[in-house]
């Protein structure tokens, strides 16, 4: 693995990626338990109207949350205090969940409306904690992140178990989500993150005019961030419309496996784009190159096995733990499997052009395959159903790790100003 630079970290880039992947690993096993407990104790229309939620909510939580973790993560030089983000995280939050209540009233059916309000407030909650490990990042502190990511995801995990066994109620379970994420979030992360600040000096002062810098330099992270979002939930939207919530539903569970590989992948680029910042800043090209050369190739080999794997045994996998409601998937499951690999390059990628402040340029190639993705999946629809989806992600993925890699190919070796 590449070492740090010297003078610059002191925590080894193996140990950030690997508290990075056990903290991820064990919230993709907890929101996978979690989604089990949603399939056995509810009808695969309720799962499939739980996917039309998420795709609705979570595109707005990512576009005002402004890119602040990255942000937070890459500002090497202390631009902007924990205060300052911490103000523009409130403000942003607030307006995130307004636009998520007038939806539910005005979008959804009655039967999603109350699931809707509560999850929205639940990741509304999780912002916080996704700023508090900005500041962990920084401090090349991803233990505290691993640490957070276990109690909130098992925690709120457990307690939606409990509550729909006993009630049978999707949204009084994600009430109980919600309040393991409200405790974790106060009594651990914003704890920790503002005794880090008070140590580094930040005693509170907030200047509204950098604060209002902040949130424009973040605009760039913002719309990036809204159409990766879509880029994930745009299939859904896709599936809902021409194939029917049943359809949904399926692809609710067997997409899960890619949400989870792209979770565990975005936790590597998150513990490494620091690092790489780092690399930049210092002008070392060739750790730069290696530590993301590395990285992909991982993925590549995990992408392979994974997918054989789920060619072979990906039925019976889905029997087992779902039930038979969603027999028949095994093919589509090693599909996703391809597609979720070619997604995870494209993340590895990311963070390297995130690493030089160049958000401008990361939003325009962002721009071009989340348009390929739009056609690539209504195409993939009318004519393969949820194969032919599968396939137009797969095409859009690879579309945007070619201009990445052709990107970073030329780019000069230098931090860029943020545009």
């Amino acid at each position: 693995m590449t070492e740090a630079p010297q003078g610059e970290a002191r925590v080894s880039l193996r140990r950030l990626v690997g508290w990075g992947l056990i903290g991820q690993l064990s919230y993709v096993i907890s929101q996978f338990l979690l989604l089990v407990a949603l399939a056995r104790y509810a009808s695969v229309a309720d799962v499939g109207r739980f996917g039309l939620v998420s795709a609705i909510t979570l595109p707005i939580y990512w576009f005002f949350n402004l890119g602040i973790r990255a942000n937070q993560a890459t500002d090497t030089r202390g631009t902007f205090s924990f205060h300052e983000f911490l103000v523009l995280r409130i403000v942003a939050s607030l307006v995130a969940y307004g636009i998520i209540v007038l939806l539910a009233f005005t979008v959804v059916d009655p039967l999603a409306r109350t699931v809707m309000l509560v999850f929205g407030a639940a990741k509304g909650v999780e912002t916080y904690s996704e700023l508090c490990y900005g500041a962990f990042q920084r401090a090349d502190r991803m233990s505290d992140v691993a640490i957070s990511l276990i109690l909130r995801g098992f925690g709120g995990t457990a307690l939606f178990w409990i509550v729909i066994a006993q009630t049978g109620s999707t949204s009084a379970a994600y009430g109980g989500l919600l309040l393991a994420w409200v405790v974790v979030a106060a009594g651990f992360d914003l704890t920790r993150a503002l005794r880090m600040a008070q140590g580094a000096g930040d005693h509170g002062t907030v200047r509204t005019k950098v604060v209002w810098k902040l949130a424009i330099t973040s605009l760039p992270l913002a719309f990036n961030a809204l159409l990766s979002a879509l880029q994930g939930a745009s299939p859904r939207y896709v599936i809902g419309h021409f194939l029917g919530l049943v359809a949904l539903g399926h692809f609710t569970v067997v997409g899960y496996a890619m949400q989870a590989v792209t979770t565990i992948v975005n936790a590597i680029g998150q513990s490494i784009v620091a690092r790489l910042a780092h690399y930049v800043s210092s002008g070392n090209r060739h750790a730069f190159r290696r530590t993301l050369r590395r990285f992909l190739q991982l993925v590549a080999v995990a992408s392979a096995i994974a997918s054989l794997a789920m060619l072979g045994f990906g039925n019976w996998v889905l029997v087992l733990i779902f039930g038979a409601d969603y027999a028949g998937q095994g093919a589509l499951l090693a599909l996703v499997m391809i597609a979720a690999g070619t997604t995870a390059s494209a993340t590895i990628l990311q963070s390297g052009l995130l690493a030089t402040r160049r958000f401008g340029l990361n939003l325009r190639i962002r721009i071009v395959s989340f348009v390929a993705l739009l056609i690539g999946s209504v195409i993939g629809a009318l004519t393969l159903g949820l194969p032919g989806v599968v396939m137009g992600m797969i095409a859009s993925a690879a579309l945007q790790s070619g201009l990445l890699w052709e990107t970073l190919r030329r780019l000069p070796f230098e931090t860029g100003d943020p545009r």
